[in-house]
C-alpha cells in the first residue's frame, strides 16, 4: 500500500480474483483448458476399463452372453430329450421295445421333465417372481446341470449298443443331449463367474444379461 491509501501492484477485487494495476482481473480459482483435457480423459479411459471388466471380451460385439448361450443350450437340450422319449415310446406302442428301449424312455423322459423345471425357474427369476440371489443361485443352477450329465453317459452307451432296438432318431439325439449336457454346465459356469461376482460397473448402469454390445 502506497502513500494516500491507495493499493500499488496487484489487489483483490470483489470476485475473487486478482487485479493488475492495468485493470484487468484474473480469476484465482480459474482453470486452464491443458489443465481440464488430461482429468477428462483420465476419467474416460477409467469408464472404458470399468465396461470391459465388467462385460468381458466381448464387449460391444453383439455377441449372447454366457447367460443367454446357457438358456439355448438347456432348451435344445429339453427339445432333444423330448425327441428322444417320443421315438422311444414309439419303439414301444409297435411293440418293438426291450430293456434298451426302457431305458431310453426313462432317460428321455426325466431329462426333459428335469429342463423344464430349470427353465421355469429360470423364467421366475428374470420376471422377478424369484430372486438369483436365493436358494437357486448361478452356483446352484451349475451344480444341479451335472445331473444330466450323469444320466445321459450311460445312456448313449445303451442306445447305442450292438442289438439295440433304437433307431437312429433316438441314438443321433441321445448323443445331441449327452453333448448339450456338458455344455450347458459350462455355459452355467462362466455365467456364475459373470453374474455372481463383484459389479465393477458405476451404479446406475443397466446392462442387457443376454447381449453384449
Amino acid at each position: 500500500q502506497g502513500r494516500g491509501g491507495r493499493l500499488v501492484g496487484s489487489r483483490m477485487n470483489k470476485s475473487g480474483g486478482v487485479q493488475s494495476p492495468g485493470g484487468r482481473t484474473a480469476l484465482s480459482g480459474a482453470k486452464s483448458p491443458t489443465a481440464v483435457a488430461p482429468a477428462a480423459t483420465t476419467i474416460a479411459l477409467e469408464q472404458m476399463q470399468n465396461d470391459d471388466a465388467f462385460v468381458g471380451m466381448g464387449a460391444r460385439t453383439g455377441d449372447l452372453s454366457p447367460y443367454a448361450q446357457k438358456i439355448v443350450v438347456e432348451a435344445f437340450v429339453w427339445l432333444a430329450s423330448l425327441i428322444v422319449w417320443g421315438a422311444g415310446a414309439d419303439l414301444d406302442t409297435i411293440n418293438n421295445c426291450n430293456g434298451h428301449c426302457g431305458w431310453q424312455i426313462f432317460a428321455g423322459l426325466g431329462s426333459w421333465g428335469f429342463f423344464t423345471v430349470i427353465l421355469i425357474l429360470n423364467y421366475l427369476c428374470e420376471s422377478g417372481k424369484m430372486s438369483r440371489y436365493g436358494w437357486f443361485s448361478h452356483r446352484f443352477e451349475m451344480q444341479l446341470l451335472l445331473l444330466p450329465c450323469i444320466l445321459w453317459t450311460p445312456t448313449v452307451a445303451v442306445v447305442s449298443a450292438r442289438g439295440s432296438s433304437s433307431n437312429a432318431v433316438s441314438i443321433v439325439f441321445a448323443w445331441f443331449a449327452f453333448g448339450g449336457s456338458f455344455y450347458a454346465v459350462e455355459k452355467a459356469f462362466r455365467s456364475f463367474r459373470e453374474e455372481d461376482e463383484a459389479d465393477p460397473s458405476p451404479i446406475g448402469i443397466k446392462e442387457n444379461p443376454y447381449i453384449y454390445g
